[in-house]
Order: C-alpha cells, then structure tokens, then sequence
C-alpha cells in the first residue's frame, strides 16, 4: 500500500461528501418543499370542499366532542394484556387500546436487560393511538377502552354512548414480528359523522452528549447511558421513496406534513423498528413528525377522510411491524418494509456480502471465521486485477533511472519531458495508472461492508469471539487496530514504489498510522476484513516476488492502454505541428511588419 491509498481516500471522501453537501441535500430540500407546498395546496382545497359541503340536517346536529381532561380523571384503572412471542412480549393498554410495551427478550440494552421499543410513559404517548381531526367525529385517543376476546386475537371497545363506538382488534402470531390492526367505526347517532383518521407512534429520542458517538454507533455517550438504540428517528416510505431525517434541529420545528401514497411511517431506532401503514392499498395521505421538549418524537400519519352515515360501519385496517429489521422478518411482512434498512449507496454489494457472510457462519458457527472467509473470497474475486497492479508497479519502479534521466537531459521543458516518458511507457509496455484500478475497485468493498455492519441486526451483538463479544462495536482492547498498522507497515515495505526513497519513507510511517487510527473508531468486523486482506497481500506479494515476470508475447495485440498511447501521443505530435506552423508565421508577419517600419523610416530620412 503506497500514496495511492492515501489518494484514493481522500478522493472518495471528498466526492462523498460534496454530493451530500451540494447534490443531495438541495435536492433533498427542494423536495421537501415541493411536498409541503402539495400538502398545504390539499389541504386549502379540503377546507374549501368543506366548506361548500352542505350542513346536516338540524336532527344532525354535529356531536360536541367529549372533554377530553375529564375523560382522562374519569377513567378506570388500566387493564393490560400480555402477549409473548418467540422473540418479544408485547403489553396492550386499555388506554386508547394502544401498544404500551414491546420488549425484544433475544437482545439486551447496555444495562443487560432487553431492549424496550416502546420508551414512553404517559398513556397518551403509547403507540399506534388513533384520534379524528377536521370534522364532527371525535375520539379521545386515550379513552378507557373495555378489554374483549376476539376470534381471531382480542380486542378494545369504547363509546361515547350517543355518537360512536369503536372496536380495536389485534391479530398476532408469535412466531412474526409483524401484526394486524382492525378499527371498526359505528355511527350511533342520526346523523352523518366524518372525520380524518390521525395514527400515531411516539418514541423517546435520547440526549446525546457533545461529543459522543462513533461510525460504528456502539461507542458514543448518551446522557442516560443508552446506545444508539435509544435514538428514535423519522422515516417513512412515500411515493416509492424513503423519507429519513437525522437533524435534530429540523425534527424540533417539524418535519412534513409530506404528502403521497403512503407505504408505511417508522419511529426508526437503526437497528429496530416500529412501523405502521395501511394494510391494502397505497392511500394518499400526509406524514409529519415533531421533536417535544421532552425528548418524545411524535409521528403522525393522516389518511382520507372517513365518513359515516347513520347507524354505518367502517372499518380501517392497518399492518404493524415492532422488531428487528432483520432482512427475512421484513420482507414476509411486506409492504417494502426491507427497505427500512439503509444499506447507502453500494447496497447491492452490501446485501450479498451480508448473505455470504451469513451463509458461512450457518456452517462455522463463527462470524468472525466468516468474515475471513469472505475476504478470502474477495481476494481471489479481485486477484486478475491485482496481478496486473503489482506488475505495473514493479515495471514503473524499474523505469524510475530512465524516467529521472529523462528530466536531467531535457531541464525545465516539461511538455518534451511529457512526450519521452509517454514514448518510455509505449515502448516499455507500462500503464502508469494501473496500481490504482484495484484500489479504487476494493473502495467500494470496504464501503460495503461498513455498511452491512453499520446497519443490519444479524450482525448486531454477535460475538466474534475471545475478546469482542459485538462485532458491531469498536475493540474494547485496539487489538486488532494496532495488528492493522503493523501488517500495514510490512506490506508498505514490500511494495514497489515508483517515488524517490525520502517520499517512500515518508508514506511508510504515516500511511498506516493516520489509516490505524481511522481503524480504532470503526467497527471490529470491518477492522478484522481489512487486517485479514493486509495479510492476504502480504502473502501475495511473497508469492510474486517468486514468480517469474511474464515476458511480453511478440506480435500479440496492442493492449488498450497501447492504442490510447499511439492516439494521445499523435494526437500531441500533430498538436505540436499546428503550434510550430502558428509560430512561424507568426515570425514571418513580425518580420514582414519589421521591414516595412525600415522602409518607412529611410524613406523619412530622404525627405
């Protein structure tokens, strides 16, 4: 590994970076306002349908909502019902009939108990709570609700006794992390009832500490001790398009309403998740969120109004998903719930690695055996390419004395010093950017993994054994950083290089201490692909340093590299040619103007 890495880094990043800054995020913002501008203009023509809508009847005469501070120091103690899975126990309130608790028993929190998805305390802040807005249909969205069996699950019954009842029934299977929600709406009264249906999930968004965290999101300080886990964050599929916000600020001043056909909206928790959408069909509808003071991140999701004639039902049918966004569990839910995990930009290196990964560990029990074997599969994907790097390398270190003799002979002319090291590489055969092509193919690789690592639960807590019990996580101990630098040190030593000797020195100390360092923030099974690939470059460099360099056929066809050489340089020939005749007849019309002026001046003289 020579300068070029550094390069290839710097170069990579500062592209990343620069779409963000200057592609995605005015693109991103421009979207977002082009939504709410669509949102506002739907809901100025909502208003004015409303408007010219014709009034009920007197004998409609719209319901006054019911008080909703005193249906909350009216109402019976809570009545709560349990439900345990193979992998979660779920609590259901009487308060609202909302999702009180959800608990995953297969992972644990930083305290060693498992991890709560519903982190909130007050009951008008439990999950999945439904309210009614813009019409005469009024629902408390935490009303004591009655607690009844069901056929198919159980359900929650409220009602107001004069203008509607409610029933909220749960269909569950233990062995899914996905669930069924039914709303059933009866109008009681004598008249026509609407309203716009209003489904929330709240989540607690945890205080970060300044200056916490990492990219791997295991190692940073939360002002109550908890991981990235606790960092509830918008995200929602609209339109086909997956809608996230990270920016504390703008969660604060309200993210949306954006509008479009709704797939499904999340409290996401990076790892976790809780999402909810219509269970059949894609409506439109408008999704927003708001961070509150408190630390508890409201999402909301409206749907088309709902309207009830006299003694009418409707019922309103959700699909729910509280658990791990574990690829399987996702995808049988449906509903593109699988894309709730954001694999970046190279997902489609990120999603096979993860399954090569996984289908390696089913055999060796071991994601850490895993991981060098699928470095081991990369390196034998990537060694053509890398076969021909180190020969091109090791030819430019050869040509290293002509090339330097080359600018001795010709000084400070550095378009002929340009012309002779392009007619040395044709006549050598040498591609001079061929030591970068596998560095800039195994970027992506690298980026890939990080990824995969970053964001699927799979990989989440699972120990690669001794020492690291989360391979999601840092090294407690930089072990496996510190073996990094060294085996970085070893393979800088044995790689041609094509600089002068005070430069080589130079990269060979700094290269793998600034790439070290980087390595000791970064997850542990990244840091363990990249030691195990140094090593595999080490043996591979011992092994060409025994083989034989290939002789060149004669006679064989020119390389690519060749006939791009032979263009270029007559190309540059007959660039040469057209400057050479431009500056002789240039000199021709300064002489041409020089002796007329003489002409001019004796024929002054004689008068």
């Amino acid at each position: 590994m020579d300068k070029r890495w550094l390069i290839v880094i710097i170069v990579t990043l500062g592209f990343l970076i620069g779409y963000q800054l200057l592609v995605a995020g005015p693109e991103q913002a421009k979207r977002a306002q082009e939504q709410q501008a669509a949102a506002a203009a739907a809901a100025e023509a909502a208003r004015q349908d409303a408007a010219q809508a014709p009034k009920p009847a007197a004998a409609a005469a719209a319901p006054i909502a019911p008080d909703k501070t005193a249906a909350l120091q009216s109402r019976p103690p809570e009545q709560v019902v349990q439900a345990k899975g193979d992998e979660y126990r779920a609590m259901f309130s009487s308060y609202g009939g909302m999702l009180k608790s959800y608990t995953m028993e297969s992972y644990k929190n930083e305290q060693g108990g498992p991890i709560e998805l519903i982190d909130v305390r007050r009951p008008e802040d439990y999950a999945l709570g439904l309210t009614f807005d813009g019409g005469n249909l009024a629902l408390p969205i935490a009303a004591p609700y009655s607690v009844e069996t069901a056929d198919k699950g159980f359900s929650f019954r409220w009602s107001d006794g004069k203008y509607v009842e409610v029933t909220r029934t749960y269909i569950l299977d233990k062995r899914k992390h996905s669930f069924e929600l039914e709303v059933t709406l009866r109008n009681l009264s004598a008249g026509e009832l609407r309203g716009t249906p209003v489904m929330r999930i709240n989540g607690f968004r945890a205080q970060q500490q300044a200056g916490g965290g990492c990219m791997s999101g295991g190692c940073g300080g939360y002002s109550d001790g908890r991981s990235l886990v606790a960092m509830a964050s918008p995200k929602a599929l609209l339109n086909e398009e997956l809608l996230e916000e990270t920016d504390e600020e703008v969660m604060a001043t309200r993210v949306g309403p954006l509008q479009g056909k709704v797939q499904w909206f999340a409290i996401d928790r990076h790892y976790f998740t809780v999402a909810a959408g219509p269970s059949k069909g894609d409506p439109q509808a408008l999704v927003a969120y708001q961070l509150r003071p408190d630390r508890v991140l409201v999402g909301e999701m409206r749907l088309p109004e709902v309207v009830l004639a006299p003694g009418a039902s409707e019922t309103l049918g959700f699909l729910v998903f509280a658990g791990p966004k574990r690829m399987d569990l996702l995808q049988a839910a449906g509903r593109q719930l699988d894309r709730s995990i954001d694999f970046g930009w190279f997902w489609f290196l990120s999603q096979p690695m993860l399954w090569l990964m996984k289908w390696f560990q089913s055999f060796v029990g071991n994601f850490g055996i895993a991981i060098i074997l699928l470095t081991i599969v990369v390196k034998l994907l990537l060694l053509p390419i890398t076969q021909r790097m180190y020969r091109s390398m090791n030819k430019m270190k050869k040509l290293q004395p002509k090339i330097a003799e080359i600018k001795e002979r010709l000084g400070e002319d550095k378009e002929a010093i340009q012309r002779e090291q392009m007619e040395l590489y044709k006549r050598e055969g040498v591609n001079p950017l061929g030591g970068c092509l596998p560095m800039f193919i195994q970027m992506p690789v690298y980026i890939a993994l990080w990824r995969a690592l970053f964001s699927a639960v799979e990989l989440y807590q699972e120990p690669l054994g001794l020492w690291i019990q989360d391979m999601s996580a840092p090294d407690p101990y930089y072990v496996f950083p510190i073996l990094l630098v060294v085996t970085m040190f070893i393979s800088q030593r044995m790689t041609p290089t094509a600089v002068d000797s005070a430069q080589a020195k130079m990269m060979q100390y700094t290269m793998p201490i600034m790439f070290g360092f980087f390595m000791f923030m970064l997850p542990a099974g990244l840091v363990l692909y990249i030691l195990a690939n140094s090593l595999l470059q080490i043996v591979h460099q011992l092994w060409m340093l025994k083989m034989p360099e290939p002789e060149d056929k004669p006679g064989g066809k020119p390389s690519l590299f060749s006939r791009l050489m032979d263009r270029t340089m007559a190309q540059s020939e007959e660039m040469k040619k057209l400057k050479d005749m431009e500056q002789q007849s240039q000199k021709r019309r300064e002489d041409r103007a020089k002796r007329l002026a003489d002409r001019r001046g004796r024929g002054a003289k004689k008068k």
